[in-house]
């Protein structure tokens, strides 16, 4: 073999040995990494339960957080030398922090049990931290770096120092990774197969969720419905506006472009092998998504971050909170 041959050969197994590691390291940067709130409810056990239906992969990792308020002085507002009463207050509250933590740790640790009889092969952690809820949430999410966060809809009372509940919204705001919103089905609908809604706006975020789902392990039984919405009577107020002369965009057959739109998205999911429908609905995207959900009984309702200004009259962006606020299911802000 000539010199030149042997350094074409030599060059030739770097490329393979350096695409091989790119992509080992594009497989380990793409692994789901979920970081779970759990307040110990009964709606947080379901939350639990709920992910079985998510077509999470078998060998996630997760850690599971346990957040207590033991509703004390925070250090900011505590200064010896200037306010005694606070200074005071925060000492008398030690005992308070060291009970809840200890109750948090119990908490955690149970709910820890339980995701590792659910997904056996998941890397599981746990952690707990005294702050305000919300951001207890966000400060370990923004250390922890996960891909989706999950919470349930609903927690315990302030009264039980572990609350979640009235915080969705500010994680969902604030989180800069997904967030799935937990409502457990109950009786038979808990074991039934995963039964998911798409709505999809034509929007990146809208493709960069039904990638996500594709992404996911749903299993045989799985069967999913794209909805497009569309909003007529706010497209006449975007396109009109007084003293024009004519449309301020081009006018454009709206259904057909729903329809295309919903037929590709559904493809994508045939593809792959899941049977999936779609629909098209007209009136107000938050209500007519939310009434499909009831239509299709769907366990898992997917949505993209933020959807296309209104002008282009396919909208989603600021449906996203309110879906997850009221929706019937289980709820999947997607992020890209």
């Amino acid at each position: 073999m000539t010199q030149t041959s042997k350094t074409k050969t030599a060059k030739t197994k770097a490329v393979k040995s350096k695409t091989a590691s790119t992509a080992k390291t594009s497989a380990k940067t793409s692994k789901a990494k979920i970081l779970i709130a759990y307040d110990g409810s009964a709606n947080s056990d379901g939350a639990l339960s709920d992910l079985r239906h998510a077509g999470l992969e078998a060998n996630g990792e997760a850690r599971i957080l346990t957040v207590s308020d033991p509703w004390i002085p925070s250090l900011e507002s505590v200064s010896v030398a200037t306010d005694v009463v606070f200074a005071g207050a925060f000492t008398m509250a030690q005992p308070l922090m060291r009970d809840a933590l200890k109750d948090a740790k119990i908490t955690v640790e149970k709910g820890a049990a339980q995701l590792r009889k659910n997904f056996p092969k998941w890397k599981v952690a746990s952690a707990t931290v005294l702050d305000a809820p919300a951001q207890g949430i966000l400060h370990t999410a923004e250390k922890w770096h996960p891909t989706l966060i999950v919470l349930g809809s609903k927690g315990h009372t302030a009264l039980g120092r572990l609350l979640l509940g009235s915080v969705s919204h500010k994680v969902l705001t604030h989180a800069t990774c997904s967030v799935r919103i937990a409502r457990p089905a109950s009786g038979s609908a808990a074991s039934a197969s995963p039964r998911v809604l798409l709505a999809i706006d034509g929007s990146k975020d809208a493709e960069a969720m039904l990638q996500s789902v594709l992404r996911r392990s749903w299993g045989k039984g799985a069967e999913f419905r794209v909805i497009v919405v569309l909003d007529y009577k706010l497209s006449l107020i975007q396109q009109y506006q007084p003293g024009q002369k004519g449309p301020l965009v081009e006018a454009v057959p709206q259904g057909d472009l729903a329809k295309r739109l919903a037929e590709k998205a559904a493809q994508s999911l045939t593809d792959k092998g899941l049977k999936t429908t779609f629909v098209i609905r007209e009136g107000d995207p938050r209500t007519e998504i939310e009434a499909e959900a009831k239509r299709f009984k769907a366990n898992n309702l997917f949505l993209g971050s933020h959807g296309l200004h209104a002008v282009r009259r396919f909208f989603l962006g600021s449906v996203s909170a309110a879906l997850a606020e009221h929706a019937p299911c289980s709820v999947e802000i997607v992020r890209r």
